[in-house]
């Protein structure tokens, strides 16, 4: 049962063998026809020339026996029985007078089929002859000769023609079934390969196209199904990449049906609700999300819970759907998660506020330093009017109390202006003042104000190479009070140490660029604190803040003004073995910065 079940099933998928079928019938029942048809020529046509070759040879009897038979001579009868038998196909010849049968045959064959001819033997045409008068009236016989000629030869010949047009018929059946089996392939394989595109277009593979051979029917039929996949593949990916779109959206997108139920959602809106989409479907959305009434519109704030019970912010659009009759008050609900956005607004509201505190307390810290800078140049300048003046009048004991006071307010006016300087610096309110300057010149002035520092530490100060010929045009100030600060804290950290400046131009004979390198051998700096260092109010450590002093800003101060200039400050340090320094500034001042300060 398997195998003719499957054999039904072979029979009932396969076109070529159904066809290749139907034509063997037609083509058996033509052959049959056909041969049947010949077959029975090939037969009528010798019984035919036996029939009358028979009658020829009883006709010849009948005429050589006639005077035997007028006579009654039958040995002669005999004789000419025995000469017919002689002949190759005469089977047995009869002589019947009427009163005796001489009857005469073939040993061979007797017993074989015969075709039997009866001939009549006419009387002489003369009414008398040998005294022998016809009856009047009757007709003129006188005998009869019946012949029997044997059908053997012709049953040969037939049976040969028999396998001569079977074996015709054959081969040429044969051959038209391969003529046709061979046809109905070539026909038969371009609608399978279309079937096997049909069934990879079935699959999914919008890519895949039918081969097109001969444009004939079934070549114009691949055409046609190429052209269908081409408009589906362009309809499919159309929706394909709207679905990718919708899958990829960080929004959650849901279609409420007009009763307020899911109908969709992408993966967002469940990873929002805290539900798998395939689990948001069918259920109402007040239900899931607990939302007030939506409201059609773009850019509505409205409060979603999540499954677990909490809340979150959400910015949604809701939109009617538009399309097919059928998604007649359906509405499509797109939202986002506020979560973040508020939380950095409130983080940003806050930073607003702490910089608008960070700038009035610059403005206060500013106001405050300028108020104590006055009377501390006063403090100064009177100190040192005073010495001039016990030096004019001999009040020697008095002048080392006055220099006391004038290096006390000189040494609080250091701090003073560098926080001065920083809040003006964070409050922007330091421009740039580029103007043509010797770069020795302020070299110079540099050495000599530390020269005291150094001597004090025991360091020796040595310049590498002199910048007498590098000329400048930048901010002298900023550039002298950086270099200043750089080596005051070269000198400052070392002790009994040696501390080298090197000047270096960049650029060719008038430098584009100059490099000023400070390096000493104090205390060093550890490798964790070198990326702190030019912060504001940072030391290399508190307890190092009070035994060398200082505010902590010179270094951030520095920084800074390199900064505005165009340049930077960078540094590399070993602990217990100094620091370097470096300070790279342009030799004119950035475009930017320029046109800013004329503007």
């Amino acid at each position: 049962m398997k195998g003719s079940s499957g054999l039904l099933r072979w029979w009932n998928r396969s076109l070529l063998a159904r066809t290749l079928a139907a034509n063997f019938l037609l083509l058996l029942v033509a052959v049959l026809v056909l041969t049947s048809l010949f077959l029975a020529i090939q037969r009528a046509a010798p019984n035919r020339q036996l029939q009358l070759r028979a009658e020829m040879l009883a006709s010849f009897l009948a005429s050589q026996s006639q005077f035997a038979f007028l006579v009654g001579d039958h040995q002669e009868l005999e004789r000419l029985g025995a000469a017919a038998l002689t002949a190759e196909d005469v089977a047995w010849v009869e002589f019947d007078d009427g009163r005796r049968r001489i009857f005469k045959a073939s040993p061979k064959r007797a017993e074989e089929p015969a075709l039997e001819v009866d001939h009549e033997v006419p009387a002489p045409p003369s009414s008398r002859l040998l005294d022998w008068e016809a009856p009047t009236g009757e007709p003129l016989a006188l005998g009869r000769v019946r012949l029997g000629l044997s059908t053997r030869s012709q049953r040969a010949l037939f049976a040969q023609s028999v396998r001569r047009a079977t074996g015709l018929a054959g081969a040429l059946l044969a051959l038209i079934l391969c003529a046709q089996y061979e046809q109905l392939r070539r026909i038969l394989r371009p609608l399978a390969r279309l079937t096997r595109s049909t069934q990879e277009i079935g699959r999914g593979n919008l890519d895949h196209r039918a081969e097109v051979g001969r444009m004939d029917e079934v070549g114009q039929l691949a055409q046609a199904f190429n052209d269908i996949v081409e408009k589906l593949a362009a309809t499919t990916v159309s929706r394909d990449f709207v679905d990718n779109i919708i899958r990829s959206m960080d929004e959650g997108v849901l279609v409420l049906a007009p009763d307020g139920r899911i109908e969709t959602a992408n993966a967002a809106a469940g990873q929002l609700l805290g539900l798998e989409p395939e689990m948001l479907v069918g259920r109402a959305f007040r239900a899931v999300a607990g939302s007030a009434e939506l409201r059609e519109g773009a850019g509505r704030e409205y409060v979603f819970r999540r499954q677990d019970g909490g809340e979150f912010p959400v910015l949604a659009s809701v939109a009617a759907l538009r399309g097919r009759r059928a998604d007649e008050g359906k509405r499509v609900l797109v939202f986002l998660d506020l979560t973040e956005r508020k939380r950095a607004e409130r983080a940003l509201i806050a930073a607003e506020k702490a910089e608008a505190a960070s700038r009035a307390k610059s403005a206060f810290v500013a106001s405050i330093t300028h108020e104590l800078r006055a009377p501390l140049n006063s403090i100064i300048g009177f100190s040192e009017m005073l010495i001039e003046e016990c030096e004019d009048r001999g009040r020697q004991e008095m002048i080392p109390d006055l220099e006391k006071i004038a290096r006390a307010g000189r040494h609080l006016l250091a701090p003073v202006n560098d926080v001065l300087d920083a809040a003006k610096l964070e409050a922007g309110r330091i421009e740039l003042k580029p103007a043509p300057f010797w770069l020795g010149e302020v070299l110079r002035e540099v050495v000599q104000t530390v020269e005291p520092l150094a001597r004090a530490n025991g360091n020796r100060l040595i310049v590498d190479q002199p910048a007498e010929s590098i000329r400048l045009d930048t901010d002298a100030m900023m550039l002298r009070q950086s270099l200043l600060n750089l080596v005051s804290n070269a000198c400052k950290f070392t002790k009994e140490g040696e501390v080298r400046i090197s000047v270096e131009g960049v650029g060719g004979p008038v430098p584009e660029r100059v490099s000023v390198r400070v390096a000493d051998t104090g205390i060093g700096i550890p490798p964790e604190k070198l990326d702190r260092v030019f912060e504001l109010f940072d030391q290399v450590d508190s307890a190092g803040g009070r035994r060398f002093g200082g505010s902590g800003l010179g270094l951030a101060i520095s920084r800074k003004f390199c900064r505005l200039m165009g340049g930077d400050i960078s540094v590399e340090s070993v602990p217990g073995q100094g620091s370097v320094f470096t300070m790279t500034v342009p030799a004119r001042p950035p475009a930017s910065a320029a046109s800013e300060n004329q503007s």
